[in-house]
C-alpha cells in the first residue's frame, strides 16, 4: 500500500481514537442491557465489568428513573437498551424502590486503552510487512480490513456506552466481517481471482447496506423491533451468515477436491461463540468481555497467516529468526493463560469440548508459524511450498501466453494487412519478439508436460537440441507417467533441459544419454555425457542451475549424485513428494 494510504489511515486511526477518548474518560460504564416489556424497562444483564458489577441482584427489576428522569425520554434506552446514566438509575425490585449511585470506574477506559494499543500495533506490523512488496487488488482488500479490523477495535468501548458513532461502525464491521471471510477464503483457498465477487458477497454488501439505512432510521424514529435487532439480532446474523460460509466451504470441498483451509471459518465461529453466548448473550453464567478479546483477535491471526504463508513462504524474511521465535512463544503463551482464565468460567466438560475443537481449528496455523520458522533457519522440507511455487510459475505463464503473446500477434496481422513501407521489417521484430516470449513463458512453466505428457514433452525438447547443435542424445525411457504428479513432471522436464544444456554449453559435450525411470514409488534421472569441464562442474548456473535444482529435489525429498569422468548426473526423488514431510496443510 502506498505510504500515502497509510500516513492517511493512521491519521484517521489517531483521530478515532481521539474522539472515542474524549466519550471514554468522560463517561463511566455501568454494564447494564434491559429489554422492553409492557411498557416497562426490565434489567436483563449487568455486566461484570460495569460500574454497578456488584448489584446482579436488580436483573428482573423495572427500570423507573435515569439520572432522575423518565426512562422513556432516555436516548439510549430506547435506541440500544442500554442504561447509562451519568450519575443514578432507580429500580423498582420486588416492590421496593432502589437508587445506585454509580461509582467512577477505570477498567472500561483500561480495556479500551488496551484495544487502542493493539489497533495500532496491527497497522504498524501490517505496513511493515506490505513494505517493498507488490500489491494486488487483494492485497488492497487485506489492507482495507485491516483498517477497518483497527478501528472495530476503537470502537468496541465507545458503542458499550453508547456513542452513536462508535455503534454505526462496530455495526457496519460485524455486518460486513462475512464478506471478507468470503474474498479471502475464495482468494486463498479456491484461488479464484481476487477482482471476483461471489453471490454470497452480493448479498453481504445488500444486507450491510439495508442494515446500515435502518440504523440510521432508528435513531431518527426508533421501532421496538429495529432497537431489539440492533442491539442483539446483528450480532446472530453475523454468526448465522458464517455458519453458511462454512457449510458453503464444506459443499465446495466435496465438488471442487481440493484441500480446503476451512479451519480458518471455523476459528472464526469458535472465537464468536464465547463472545455471543457467554457475554452478549450468556448462557449460563457470564464470560467477562476481556476473554473475547484475544479470540476474535486470532481470526485475524489466521487471515494473517494465510497471507503470510502465500505470499512470503518464498520471499526472504528480514526478521531474525529469535524475534520471529520469541513472537512464536508469547502468542503460544498467552493462549495457554488465556484457555486457563477460561477454565474458571466454563463448566468441564463444556471446556475440554471447546478446547479440544479451538485446538483442531488452530493446529493448521500453529504447523504454517512452525514451516515459516523452519524456512527462515534454512530448512526447506516442504513439499506444499514446491507446489506453491509451481503454481505462481503457472500463473505468470498462463497470463504472459493469454494476454501480451495474443496482442503481439493482434498487432502482427494489422500489420499484415496494411500498407505500411517498413512492414517486413516489423512483422520480422514481432516474430522475434513472439518467439521470445513463448521461450519465456516455456522457461517459467512449460504447459507442454500438460498436454503431451511427460516423455512426450522432453523427447521434443532433445530434438530441438539436436537440431540447433552437433550433438547426438539417446534416451531410455521406463516411467509410469500417470503416476508422476504433473507438478513434478514440470520439475522434471526443466531439468532435463538443464542438464542437457549445461553437458552443451559448458562441457561441450557430443553423445548424451538420458535416462528416466520409475521404480515402486521413485522417480530416477540420469544424464550421462562425454563432455570435458573446466573447473567445477557444480559452479554453473545457466538459467535454471545447478543449485537451484538440488535445491528443488531437496524440497521434494530426493538426493543428488554427481560424478566427474565420465559426467553424470543423477537424481532420485519420490513420485508424491517427499514422505517424511510434516507440513502438509489441510
Amino acid at each position: 500500500m502506498k505510504s500515502k494510504m497509510f500516513r492517511f489511515s493512521l491519521i484517521l486511526l489517531f483521530i478515532f481514537f481521539f474522539y472515542f477518548s474524549f466519550s471514554i474518560f468522560n463517561r463511566t460504564y455501568s454494564g447494564i442491557t434491559v429489554d422492553k416489556h409492557e411498557n416497562e424497562w426490565i434489567v436483563r444483564q449487568v455486566h461484570n465489568l460495569g460500574s454497578f458489577a456488584n448489584h446482579q441482584e436488580i436483573i428482573g427489576s423495572s427500570i423507573i428513573q435515569i439520572d432522575g428522569q423518565n426512562p422513556d425520554s432516555n436516548f439510549l434506552l430506547s435506541r440500544f437498551l442500554i442504561v447509562e446514566p451519568l450519575h443514578s438509575v432507580t429500580v423498582l425490585d420486588r416492590g421496593i424502590s432502589k437508587t445506585l449511585i454509580i461509582e467512577s470506574g477505570r477498567s472500561s477506559q483500561i480495556i479500551f486503552l488496551v484495544l487502542s494499543i493493539i489497533a495500532f500495533l496491527i497497522l504498524l506490523l501490517f505496513r511493515l510487512y506490505i513494505k517493498g512488496r507488490s500489491r494486488g487488488k487483494t492485497g488492497k482488500r487485506y489492507f482495507y480490513f485491516i483498517i477497518y479490523t483497527s478501528l472495530m477495535l476503537l470502537s468496541i468501548i465507545p458503542s458499550s456506552i453508547g456513542d452513536v458513532f462508535g455503534r454505526s461502525l462496530l455495526i457496519s464491521y460485524l455486518t460486513l466481517f462475512p464478506l471478507f471471510m468470503d474474498i479471502f477464503i475464495r482468494v486463498l483457498v479456491l484461488k479464484i481471482k481476487g477482482s471476483t465477487i461471489s453471490n454470497f458477497s452480493r448479498i453481504i454488501l445488500g444486507y450491510s447496506l439495508i442494515t446500515q439505512l435502518l440504523y440510521v432510521y432508528n435513531l431518527i424514529q426508533p421501532i421496538d423491533f429495529l432497537t431489539i435487532f440492533f442491539s442483539r439480532g446483528v450480532f446472530y446474523l453475523v454468526f448465522f451468515f458464517l455458519v453458511i460460509l462454512l457449510l458453503k466451504m464444506l459443499i465446495n470441498y466435496s465438488q471442487i477436491r481440493e484441500m480446503l483451509p476451512i479451519h480458518t471459518l471455523f476459528l472464526a465461529v469458535l472465537a464468536l461463540f464465547p463472545l455471543f453466548f457467554g457475554y452478549i448473550f450468556p448462557i449460563g453464567k457470564e464470560v467477562s468481555f476481556i476473554y473475547s478479546i484475544p479470540l476474535l483477535l486470532l481470526i485475524l491471526f489466521s487471515i494473517v497467516n494465510n497471507l503470510i504463508l502465500e505470499r512470503m513462504i518464498y520471499v526472504a524474511w528480514k526478521w531474525n529468526p529469535f524475534i520471529y521465535n520469541l513472537i512464536f512463544a508469547v502468542f503460544f503463551t498467552s493462549l495457554i493463560i488465556l484457555f486457563s482464565l477460561l477454565l474458571r468460567e466454563f463448566s468441564p466438560i463444556f471446556f475440554v469440548l471447546y478446547t479440544f475443537l479451538f485446538s483442531l481449528a488452530l493446529l493448521p496455523e500453529i504447523r504454517k508459524m512452525m514451516l515459516i520458522s523452519h524456512k527462515m533457519e534454512g530448512i526447506f522440507s516442504s513439499f506444499h511450498t514446491f507446489v506453491a511455487t509451481e503454481l505462481e510459475r503457472e500463473e505468470i505463464a498462463t497470463f504472459i501466453h493469454d494476454t501480451t503473446i495474443q496482442k503481439v500477434i493482434y498487432y502482427k496481422k494489422q500489420l499484415e494487412i496494411s500498407e505500411q513501407i517498413n512492414r517486413g521489417a516489423l512483422l520480422e521484430m514481432l516474430d522475434d519478439i513472439v518467439f521470445e516470449l513463448r521461450d519465456l513463458c516455456f522457461n517459467i512453466y512449460p504447459l507442454m508436460v500438460h498436454e503431451l505428457g511427460l516423455k512426450e514433452s522432453i523427447t521434443s525438447i532433445l530434438n530441438q537440441f539436436m537440431k540447433m547443435e552437433t550433438v547426438s542424445i539417446m534416451t531410455t525411457f521406463s516411467i509410469d507417467e500417470e503416476k508422476v504428479n504433473d507438478k513434478v513432471g514440470t520439475f522434471v522436464l526443466r531439468t532435463v533441459k538443464e542438464l542437457v544444456n549445461n553437458s552443451i554449453l559448458h562441457g561441450n559435450a557430443r553423445e548424451i544419454t538420458v535416462d528416466l525411470s520409475t521404480k515402486e514409488k521413485i522417480l530416477s534421472i540420469e544424464v550421462i555425457d562425454d563432455g570435458i569441464f573446466k573447473g567445477n562442474y557444480q559452479s554453473n548456473e545457466h538459467h535454471f542451475g545447478l543449485n537451484r535444482i538440488v535445491e528443488k529435489v531437496h524440497l521434494l525429498g530426493g538426493t543428488v549424485q554427481i560424478n566427474i569422468e565420465p559426467t553424470s548426473v543423477k537424481i532420485r526423488i519420490p513420485i508424491e513428494g517427499k514422505k517424511n514431510d510434516s507440513f502438509g496443510f489441510d
